[in-house]
Order: structure tokens, then sequence, then C-alpha cells
């Protein structure tokens, strides 16, 4: 989990459980919380990381966009995308169009 911090990011990957790094991080700590959505949260009486974690995951659902969905899922521990450490994979294919080849210099067009 990554937080904000002033200067750069503090890395909270592997040192505890998930619910132990959360217990004293602020939401508006949080990255991928910004400022509307901490407004929002703090309506809603979630003040901290945990207890965003501990809301019903429907309620989330229903109520937030899927980024905020997938958030509350990283924070509780599911791994949501898988690491790529192959070659990456050649583009499927390339376009390259033109409107008009050669250009329409004439004005009566």
């Amino acid at each position: 989990m990554l937080v904000k911090a002033v200067g750069d990011e503090q890395d909270l990957t592997g040192t505890a459980s998930p619910q132990a790094q959360q217990v004293g991080i602020a939401q508006e700590d949080v990255w991928g919380i910004g400022r509307a959505l901490s407004v929002q949260f703090d309506a809603q009486q979630i003040y901290t990381a945990l207890d965003f974690v501990r809301r019903d995951p429907a309620w989330i659902q229903m109520k937030y966009a899927k980024p905020t969905a997938e958030l509350q899922r990283e924070l509780s521990g599911a791994r949501l995308w898988g690491v790529n450490d192959g070659a990456p994979e050649a583009p499927h294919s390339i376009q390259r169009t033109r409107t008009f080849t050669p250009p329409v210099l004439a004005r009566e067009l």
C-alpha cells in the first residue's frame, strides 16, 4: 500500500497485515483518494483506510465508481493485477490514416 507523504511516498507493503497498516492512516493520505472523494468519505464517516476497508463492498460498488471499489479490494489485500515480467507484447495492429493523399489544394471542393 502506498501512502502519501511530504516529498515522496512511503511503501508499507510486506511490513504487517493490511489491517494493522491501516489503523492510523487517514483516508485522504492513501494514493487514489483525492480531495473530492475525501470529502464524500468524511460525509459517510469514513475517516481512516481501515474504515474504508471495513465498509460493505457491495455498498462501495453501488455508491462509487469502479476505481474506488478496486481500491477497496486492493487495500483489503486482494491482488487485482498480475506482474508482467516477460517481454512486452507486439502491437496487434498499427494503423496510419490520412484523409486526403495527396492533399487537396483546390478550394472548389
